[in-house]
């Protein structure tokens, strides 16, 4: 939660380094001076939108840093936030409004579905974070953005499945970003020596002690609803054809699972991607039949 709270600081203090990178222009009064003539060319910047609608997730405070630049760029943004952590959002607003930012350009609506899909038809460009559920209706919109759900890979060559480090990586694709980001490896395929390697991801991943949020050394995200996660231990438990015992930390109303490893003979599953890919389970896909499956 902690590196959350200061992957968010960082960007706020180097804003004016992210928007250069935005707009692949070292001098930001482009986006105020009209048409100008710059590197030999005549151009201008505009929005394409009055309002950016953003409908969050709860997997991570870290995503509010995706709609920061809206702000900085002059461009109001319409959020709802996610039913888990509406307090991240909803404390950046009250820190710009302190700072001094007009209030009509911030405006957030703690609503229920058709809410989000109100705020999705009404905003000119959006962001849309969801299951595949929730952003398949979306999905040939232009105007909307879709993130996740994730179902990142980590593929190793047979010129690296010896190599020192190779197992870091598949660890950090594993477990950066408390699991839960879409951006989290969800399955690792490798040509060779599958059983060996998962169990060395398996006996590395075992250590990892789930803790209350805000304990330094937490390395998994909790859950505010620990129904959550007994559903998702359920679901995965008459998948596999087993019963789940994951350990899990309580505190007040938030459970933390700890990590798994199942093996299975399918590359699908009924768990949507993005609860795959919050890796307290580290299931073992199936890979082509030329390869040792994980």
């Amino acid at each position: 939660m902690r590196r959350h709270v200061r992957r968010i600081a960082e960007l706020c203090a180097h804003l004016p380094e992210v928007l250069r990178g935005l707009i692949r222009e070292d001098d930001l009064s482009l986006l105020d001076g009209g048409w100008v003539k710059h590197n030999g060319a005549v151009r201008a910047f505009a929005p394409q939108t009055p309002a950016l609608g953003v409908v969050m997730p709860s997997n991570s405070p870290g995503v509010n840093t995706l709609w920061l630049p809206a702000i900085v760029m002059k461009v109001a943004v319409a959020l709802k936030p996610g039913r888990d952590d509406p307090w991240t959002p909803y404390r950046l607003f009250q820190a710009l409004l302190a700072a001094g930012l007009p209030a009509d350009a911030l405006s957030y609506y703690p609503t229920d579905h058709e809410g989000a899909m109100a705020i999705l038809r009404s905003a000119g460009r959006s962001l849309l974070f969801g299951d595949d559920e929730t952003t398949a209706p979306w999905r040939g919109d232009s105007r909307v953005e879709i993130h996740g759900p994730g179902r990142s890979k980590v593929l190793i060559g047979e010129d690296l499945l010896d190599a020192a480090g190779t197992l870091e990586v598949c660890i950090s694709s594993i477990l950066e970003n408390s699991g839960r980001s879409c951006t989290n490896a969800s399955t690792i395929v490798v040509p060779r020596r599958g059983a060996e390697i998962a169990e060395a991801l398996a006996a590395r991943l075992a250590t990892v002690e789930p803790r209350p949020p805000e304990d330094e050394e937490a390395k998994l995200a909790a859950f505010v609803r620990p129904e959550i996660a007994e559903r998702i231990s359920a679901v995965a438990a008459g998948w596999y054809g087993r019963t789940a015992e994951p350990t899990s930390c309580r505190r007040s109303s938030a459970a933390t699972p700890s990590p798994i490893r199942w093996p299975t003979g399918s590359s699908s599953s009924p768990l949507p991607a993005s609860w795959r890919s919050r890796r307290w389970r580290w299931p073992r896909r199936s890979v082509p039949p030329w390869w040792s499956p994980l």
